[in-house]
């Protein structure tokens, strides 16, 4: 009996230690840093997020704060920001970051009923997005 509680208790300890650790994903064996979670390392493969359309992206139920994805959509990298409730891109392919952006509405201030006429601008951008 004294045998069969040390050697459950020895599996108990083992399982407890190798659940603690990190996970490494590399080509070399090498341990994940102890300071990560995920310690995915390479010399010659890159990451790939996962990657859909806005609908499908959309169709997230309770994103986590800061969920990514690759929106191919918009061809953005896009996190989930839990207290404005909105997905916030924050890279684009075949986009350039704007060094300036302008943005205006008139009339101000507006009455209920009448029109009102947004105007903007962004410098150095190849493109860029209203929400």
């Amino acid at each position: 009996m004294k045998k069969l509680s040390l050697l459950i208790m020895l599996i108990s300890i083992s399982f407890m230690s190798a659940f603690s650790q990190g996970v490494g994903i590399n080509g070399t064996g090498n341990a994940p840093d102890a300071s990560s979670m995920l310690d995915v390392s390479s010399t010659n493969k890159g990451l790939l997020l996962p990657r859909m359309t806005t609908a499908e992206r959309d169709a997230i139920a309770s994103p986590a704060n800061s969920l990514l994805i690759f929106n191919t959509t918009t061809r953005c990298f896009e996190a989930w920001d839990a207290p404005s409730s909105t997905w916030v891109a924050f890279g684009c392919i075949g986009c350039t970051v704007p060094t300036g952006v302008s943005a205006s509405a008139s009339p101000n201030p507006i009455c209920a009923g009448s029109n009102l006429t947004l105007t903007g601008g962004a410098t150095d951008a190849t493109c860029w997005s209203w929400t």
